[in-house]
């Protein structure tokens, strides 16, 4: 990566983003929130509690991925545009 390149450094943005944004959001946070979610029997009163707070928070995080991804294309986008 050449950062003299016109568009480099909004390109290099977008695969930060991306990656801190998308990849580390999903193996830190929700693929913990989805395995504790199928280890737990939704037939218990923890169960239930646990879906509850799943809900809430993998769709937080999910909507923190959305929106980085997102603004990673708008960079690659930039990047691409600006060569």
């Amino acid at each position: 990566l050449d950062r003299g390149q016109p568009g480099a450094m909004a390109a290099l943005a977008g695969g930060v983003l991306y990656v801190f944004g998308m990849f580390a959001v999903t193996m830190a946070v929700n693929v913990p929130l989805n395995d504790a979610l199928a280890a737990a029997d939704p037939s218990t009163a923890h169960g239930a509690a646990l879906w509850t707070r799943y809900v809430h928070d993998w769709t937080r995080w999910n909507h923190v991925r959305t929106v980085a991804s997102a603004a990673a294309c708008v960079f690659f986008i930039a990047g691409i545009a600006a060569r």
